[in-house]
């Protein structure tokens, strides 16, 4: 997914950081922003618990992660690896997710479940 003369010794982590995404940060993230967006439809609000309970807790390394994969990008726009990882943080809606605004309204919300 990348050039042929990109430095593979700093791509090391490509595979470990799409991989965090797609198993935990980047779908953890639109699972609490859903979450949030319907709790008022639920009937057992409880039941969304779990979730943000999974996004309080994996909130650093959600950031740590954000952070490399924008490196990535940042390194090499252009590539295929680059445009996997940009499609990630758009599901997860990056920008948003991984304020502390976001963990303090979603620390809020689980703390009144």
């Amino acid at each position: 997914p990348f050039p042929i003369d990109a430095d593979r010794e700093s791509l090391n982590d490509f595979t470990t950081v799409m991989t965090a995404l797609i198993e935990v940060h980047a779908t953890g993230a639109r699972a609490a922003l859903d979450c949030l967006s319907v709790k008022d439809d639920l009937i057992d609000k409880k039941s969304i618990g779990p979730v943000l309970g999974k996004f309080v807790v994996n909130f650093g390394d959600m950031k740590s992660t954000f952070r490399r994969a924008r490196e990535i990008i940042e390194a090499y726009p252009a590539s295929d690896g680059a445009q996997m990882l940009r499609e990630m943080l758009d599901v997860a809606d990056a920008e948003a997710v991984e304020t502390d605004e976001f963990l303090k309204q979603v620390s809020e919300e689980l703390q009144s479940l």
